[in-house]
């Protein structure tokens, strides 16, 4: 396809909103980018996995005909815009302004800027979200762990920070909260990621730890007991102890610099998102915003490249019904 050779050409050049919206000036543009993205080999047939060998039925919205198997294949199949009746343009343009913005749109801006209702801006945004968390870099070299609270119901208007309106108490602080636990691990230097877990115990953080980090990775984190056994499969498991005050120091043995500060400023980038763009998230979506602030860290570069794997990648739909169940 001719928009193939234009990505190739400017892959690794900045990509301005004017020359974004140059790119795919209408829905014919958009819909070839996105194939090219998708498919850069030609049409995959999602049924006997036929590459290139399928032709597009005239009259329909990117469906194919394969020729291997004789069946029908979207191009939107198997994608958070299967199913979905918004044009490819408005698809596309949503991903850029969110792949582009540090911090992140709200829903409600989101919509002013496409034209749409809220709820739809609100189910849009999700999706978005849904493909920016399946990338899953390994992390390697020098990796911190570390664990957060965020997010949680909205603040009660009439409370102040330190009460609970409806007893009097003191409201809880740190394991007392009722605040949803992230999880986070950053390889110094290079991609971070992030995911909500139960609690500080060994079995709420090992599958992450597992999916996340390569096992020749020297670990960096707190004093939390739980990591002491995912230590002993790395070849060194340095801490640092936040609870006597010790926030950052250099070990005597191997001159390496402990701390978990990049963690944290991953934490950082994500708290000002929910508090400056969201107000607020529940337990139940953090996730998806966790993810949304990984993709900003890991694609600082805002250039055409950080929107074709956007596109490229095989993220599962997600339904209206299953964000609000």
């Amino acid at each position: 396809m001719m928009m193939s050779y234009i990505l190739m050409g400017m892959v690794h050049d900045s990509l301005t909103l004017q020359g974004f919206l140059d790119l795919v000036p209408d829905e014919a543009h958009a819909e070839a980018l996105f194939l090219s993205a998708r498919w850069p080999e030609g049409p995959v047939c999602r049924w006997c996995g036929s590459v290139g060998n399928a032709r597009r039925l005239p009259g329909r919205k990117m469906l194919f005909h394969c020729r291997d198997c004789g069946r029908a294949t979207s191009a939107r199949s198997g994608t958070p815009m299967a199913a979905s009746h918004l044009p490819v343009r408005t698809w596309l343009i949503a991903m850029f302004l969110m792949a582009c913005s540090s911090k992140g749109i709200s829903a409600r801006q989101l919509g002013f800027w496409l034209g749409l209702q809220y709820r739809t801006a609100w189910h849009l945004s999700h999706r978005i979200r849904q493909m920016m968390a399946s990338d899953d870099p390994v992390l390697r070299g020098i990796v911190e762990m570390d664990e957060t609270y965020v997010g949680g119901g909205p603040r009660t208007r009439s409370a102040g920070d330190a009460t609970d309106s409806s007893s009097g108490r003191a409201r809880p602080k740190g394991r007392g909260t009722s605040k949803p636990l992230l999880l986070t691990a950053v390889e110094r230097g290079g991609a971070v990621h992030a995911r909500r877990i139960e609690s500080h115990r060994t079995d709420a953080i090992t599958p992450a730890w597992r999916a996340w980090v390569d096992p020749a990775a020297r670990l960096i984190t707190d004093a939390l007991p739980a990591y002491r056994k995912l230590g002993r499969a790395h070849p060194s498991h340095l801490t640092v102890n936040h609870s006597r005050r010790a926030y950052a120091r250099t070990d005597a043995d191997s001159g390496e610099r402990v701390h978990v500060n990049t963690a944290e400023s991953y934490h950082a980038l994500l708290r000002r998102m929910v508090v400056g763009v969201h107000h607020w998230v529940s337990g139940k979506h953090l996730d998806r915003y966790a993810a949304q602030a990984a993709h900003a860290w890991n694609h600082r570069k805002r250039d055409a490249n950080t929107l074709i794997s956007l596109l490229a990648r095989p993220a599962e739909p997600l339904p209206f019904r299953v964000l609000t169940a």
